[in-house]
């Protein structure tokens, strides 16, 4: 890192591992390609090295800017980062976006940073309407996420997608989205949190918050009694079960019955699992909207009303209300004879996402970093470096393993994993990777 040549360095922030690393990383390649030194991992060991002053100034590119993340964006603006955001949750699942916009922003924090990078035309709109004096620093660009939906990307996936079907078949995947009740938070924790983060400001979000839980919890059962009956009358089917990342697996792997044709799975990103299936079913979720991007049937189970049922991935998917009609559509399917897509579903998802039509999000991000870069000074402290690194060798053996929500959404991160992803695509042969300390790495040519 003592390098003589002087680089404008980025940090890429991930939060969710399983989620984040493919997408977030391709843009750390694609950085370095163009003359960024890239530093990627999660935000606790980043933000740690930026508060000792081991780490350089440099673009400071988050995950939110959220209304509780004021006194973290404060230490990262003070010692003279870019700060740039693109909000990992979206937000693009509802009607309106002002409800999730207010608490994932703030005048204050907003003021903080440099940039925003959209989503989508929906989401851009909406930035736009209330930070309208930032117009210049809001910018239309897709997610990288997004960019492995798109065909383009479609033989990626092949050697895992290839070793799951020969492991599960032509099998249905059922994606959990029940964090609320499932997770590791109990209700006053997420009443606590909820009023930390700004979602929930009065006696009515409360309210709405145990609804929320409860409903959660009511939802998750109804998909258990649809496994069981599913898993019954078509024995010839395997059913994939994905949690959700920070979900507890023990909630799922205690409900459901011991069958042979149900499998309770969280391995590695969602993506291949959704190419190699046969259908998709899910409530709300945004796998719902990938499957439909990538082309697999998602069905929305919806068997009450409530308002965990998120719109817009139920609008992009078939809605059924009870398990006899689940079970039509999944025969119908396995007969090829189902189809799912319509003009108004394109124009939907086409509005939220918009790299699915137009450049990668990479490349859109990339041509918008340079106008916010700053030179690497001073040097990284080597010597503290190695300090630091050899003192949590043995700490990290112990916690590794540990189930908690941390390690669920991220656990360590390796330099094989982001090799591995790196060695799939030849414009980055060049692109070298090292590990720097903990969960952080260095990407540059």
């Amino acid at each position: 890192m003592n390098s003589k040549s002087k680089k404008p360095v980025l940090y890429i922030i991930i939060e969710v591992k399983a989620r984040e690393i493919e997408g977030r990383t391709l843009l750390g390649l694609e950085a370095a390609r163009r003359g960024f030194r890239v530093i990627i991992g999660d935000y606790v060991h980043i933000l740690s090295g930026i508060r000792k002053g081991i780490l350089p100034k440099g673009i400071y590119f988050d995950k939110c800017i959220s209304q509780d993340k004021s006194s973290k964006l404060e230490e990262v603006y003070e010692k003279g980062f870019s700060i740039i955001s693109q909000d990992e949750e979206g937000g693009l699942l509802d009607d309106t976006y002002d409800k999730f916009l207010s608490f994932r922003s703030s005048e204050y924090n907003m003021s903080m940073t440099s940039a925003i990078m959209c989503w989508g035309n929906y989401d851009y709109k909406y930035w736009v309407k209330r930070y309208s004096d930032r117009f210049n620093d809001i910018y239309m660009t897709g997610s990288p996420r997004v960019d492995f939906w798109k065909n383009v990307f479609s033989d990626y996936h092949s050697k895992e997608i290839s070793d799951i079907i020969n492991k599960y078949g032509n099998y249905i995947l059922i994606s959990s989205n029940f964090t609320l009740s499932n997770g590791y938070m109990t209700t006053d924790e997420l009443i606590k949190q909820g009023k930390e983060n700004g979602s929930i400001n009065s006696l009515h979000d409360e309210e709405n918050t145990v609804k929320k839980i409860n409903d959660t919890r009511k939802m998750f059962l109804e998909f258990v009694k649809l496994i069981d009956y599913l898993s019954e009358n078509r024995k010839d089917i395997n059913f994939v079960i994905r949690p959700h990342p920070s979900e507890r697996i023990s909630i799922w792997t205690d409900e459901i019955k011991q069958k042979s044709n149900v499998h309770v799975v969280f391995k590695g990103s969602i993506t291949p699992w959704i190419r190699a299936a046969k259908a998709l079913i899910h409530n709300g979720c945004t796998t719902g909207v990938e499957a439909y991007a990538i082309g697999v049937p998602p069905i929305a189970y919806v068997p009450f009303e409530s308002v965990v049922n998120r719109k817009v991935p139920n609008a992009l998917s078939t809605v059924t209300h009870n398990k006899y009609d689940v079970l039509k559509i999944i025969d119908s399917i396995y007969n090829n004879n189902y189809s799912f897509k319509s003009e108004l579903k394109e124009e939907l998802i086409n509005n939220r996402y918009y790299n699915l039509l137009n450049n990668c999000a990479i490349n859109n991000i990339c041509n918008i970093l340079h106008k916010y870069k700053s030179e690497d000074q001073p040097n990284i402290n080597i010597s503290y470096l190695k300090k630091v690194k050899n003192n949590f060798k043995e700490k990290l053996k112990k916690k590794r393993n540990v189930d908690n929500k941390r390690n669920r959404k991220f656990p360590y991160l390796y330099k094989n994993e982001l090799n591995d992803i790196k060695n799939r695509f030849p414009d980055y042969k060049y692109i070298n990777i090292r590990h720097l300390y903990k969960s952080l790495h260095v990407i540059e040519e």
